[in-house]
């Protein structure tokens, strides 16, 4: 896990406002914790989130991107960002 998460780009928090700042910091750390072998207890203590919620995030983290077919990494984790592509 340590090398697909050395390999995600940074979000520029600043563009953050600050509501999705703060929802972005603790699914960030939410993500860590399980990254770092976090107890399911130890998650939910530290960030109020289940262990279903953030392995649906880290899932979303290691997705590629249709356009560029790297992993998506910390801007999944943004609030309100597209992952995928609508097709009709």
């Amino acid at each position: 896990m340590e090398k697909i998460e050395s390999q995600w780009k940074e979000v520029n928090e600043e563009e953050l406002t600050l509501s999705a700042r703060c929802v972005y910091r603790i699914r960030r750390r939410a993500v860590e914790l399980y990254r770092k072998g976090g107890s399911a207890r130890e998650i939910f203590c530290a960030t109020g989130m289940n262990h279903m919620e953030v392995l649906r995030l880290w899932r979303r983290c290691c997705a590629k991107d249709p356009d560029t077919g790297e992993c998506l990494g910390y801007k999944a984790l943004v609030p309100k960002s597209k992952t995928k592509t609508f097709i009709r």
